[in-house]
């Protein structure tokens, strides 16, 4: 069965050098689609120190998750494409 999973912000890993994963956020809004790097990676895990380091990151990823998510439901998240949108180009005054 697959996992349908509705929620508009996901924790996301990839592969990236020396087997470590980057942590970053897939938003989606108004069918748009941004990407937030965290700047948070997972190393892989050797000993349990390296699990516990694991742990605490994606613990903090999920905090980070949290708040976009509260964001995105309060209306405070844009993207920049919205700010660019609502520029009316031909009101502008551009010096001549």
């Amino acid at each position: 069965m697959k996992n349908n999973d509705f929620c508009p912000v996901h924790v996301r890993t990839r592969k990236i050098a020396n087997g470590k994963k980057s942590v970053y956020l897939d938003i989606v809004k108004d069918g748009e689609r941004i990407r937030e790097n965290l700047g948070l990676y997972l190393i892989p895990e050797q000993t349990r120190a390296d699990k516990v380091i694991n742990r605490v990151t994606m613990k903090t990823a999920e905090e980070i998750k949290a708040k976009r998510l509260i964001e995105l439901l309060e209306g405070k998240l844009t993207f920049a494409g919205e700010k660019a949108a609502k520029v009316n180009l031909m009101e502008c005054n551009h010096p001549k």
